[in-house]
């Protein structure tokens, strides 16, 4: 069927806030790194793992349990796929859009947390 307003809406909120997700991923990963070789190194596990969630989706047969929209990154992967085969439901998209948002807090905590540990000699 048509994408709804309503699903419109969550796919735009979660576009922001998976981007947001990834933002504050990669600085906490490069919040442990030493020079920024290390930090390039270590961002690129946050993008494997992207990719495996977005292939992962492209296995799935069936409907999904509720759990699989609480898990960062693959629910929004989930979600875009059940809206491209037309049977996207809008409390799935709230689920994955208020997960995104609390990883995001998260994330955005442990990266301050780690940068507040930081000791600087002069």
């Amino acid at each position: 069927g048509a994408i709804t307003a309503g699903q419109i809406g969550i796919m735009f909120f979660g576009f922001i806030f998976i981007a947001m997700v990834f933002v504050a991923a990669i600085a906490l990963m490069s919040s442990f790194a030493k020079t920024t070789k290390e930090a390039t190194n270590m961002s690129l596990i946050v993008y494997y793992l992207v990719i495996i969630a977005a292939l992962a989706t492209g296995f799935t047969v069936g409907e999904m349990p509720k759990v699989a929209y609480l898990i960062p990154v693959y629910n929004f992967s989930v979600f875009m796929h059940k809206l491209f085969v037309g049977n996207a439901d809008i409390a799935n998209g709230v689920i994955t859009v208020i997960s995104l948002i609390v990883t995001f807090g998260l994330l955005s905590t442990a990266t301050i947390i780690n940068f507040g540990r930081e000791k600087i000699i002069c």
